[in-house]
């Protein structure tokens, strides 16, 4: 089951007192129950047949009342998802591309919008990232992100995230935090885009510090031109640009060539090469250049046989 956890604390409205008061009464489960709590407290004129209808005619009102808030302030309202081991399919592929890398984005899966905030890898076992407020009366939605570093040295890296639903909107979902002057996001990358360790056709994908994220092969659904071959990642590299070696036989190099990520890191881009000559070549390797030094950084070779 998907843990969900609504977000009422906070909100200056009725709908999100009635609904506090609702989730806060483990043991109230249904109408009678509600009824019952209403009328506890005797009133001078309860020991009448009178009276007593006066109150649970209250009762009945009070718990009207509550039901609607709750129902209109809670489960319509934006809701934390704290274990997305069942998530549905579709938004759990979605949610493992993202869910390892320092982002925050946002996709929407039929009646439902998903927000994401994760901080990639981190080393220190209590690091956390939490929604302190969503923000959706504007033209936009505003996620505002808390980000705890963390006191506690992790025995392994641990990758924090928050994550949560709202009822499926068109708005553009912005990200905001007092604890970092800038939070990574997605530009330009295909609704589509999964991370995949096979990349298109059954190609095998191989990274050279498998610790790196800043280069991350995948697929869209995009189609190469018959007889090409076609490598698709996302990145976050210096002024958006990338190399790449075409490799023949045997691992060398039969030519090399550039192409632009969507955006400049520390925003993640969409990239994409297209090899023509499927017949001659063997795979693809992807980095970037340091403009220090001019070595490659982060290889990522793509092969698939020749």
């Amino acid at each position: 089951m998907i843990s969900i956890l609504p977000l009422c604390q906070g909100q200056e409205n009725i709908r999100a007192k009635a609904c506090a008061s609702v989730v806060s009464k483990p043991g109230l489960h249904n109408a009678k129950e509600l009824i019952l709590l209403t009328t506890t407290h005797q009133h001078p004129i309860s020991g009448s047949r009178r009276g007593r209808t006066i109150w649970y005619l209250l009762g009945l009102a009070v718990m009207a009342i509550v039901a609607a808030a709750y129902v209109s302030g809670c489960t319509k309202g934006p809701q934390v998802i704290s274990d997305p081991a069942s998530l549905p399919p579709d938004v759990r592929s979605w949610f493992d591309t993202y869910s390892h890398i320092d982002v925050a984005t946002a996709a929407t899966f039929g009646k439902y919008t998903y927000i994401l905030a994760a901080w990639g890898p981190q080393d220190k076992s209590d690091a956390a990232v939490s929604f302190a407020k969503v923000d959706t009366s504007g033209d936009q939605v505003v996620a505002t992100i808390h980000y705890l570093a963390g006191t506690t040295t992790a025995s392994q890296m641990v990758y924090p995230f928050a994550l949560m639903r709202l009822p499926a909107t068109s708005k553009p979902v912005s990200f905001v935090s007092p604890d970092r002057e800038y939070i990574p996001k997605t530009v330009g990358v295909p609704a589509g885009f999964r991370l995949s360790s096979t990349a298109q056709n059954g190609m095998k994908v191989v990274y050279q510090n498998p610790a790196s994220t800043n280069i991350l092969i995948g697929v869209s659904g995009a189609q190469p031109t018959p007889g090409s071959m076609l490598v698709e990642g996302i990145a976050r590299v210096f002024e958006a640009t990338l190399g790449y070696d075409i490799l023949g036989p045997n691992g060398t190099i039969a030519g090399t060539g550039n192409t632009m990520a969507t955006v400049a890191g520390p925003d993640w881009g969409y990239f994409k090469i297209e090899v023509p000559g499927r017949e001659y070549i063997t795979g693809v390797r992807v980095y970037w250049v340091s403009p220090k030094d001019g070595t490659k950084m982060d290889i990522v070779t793509v092969t698939w046989g020749g």
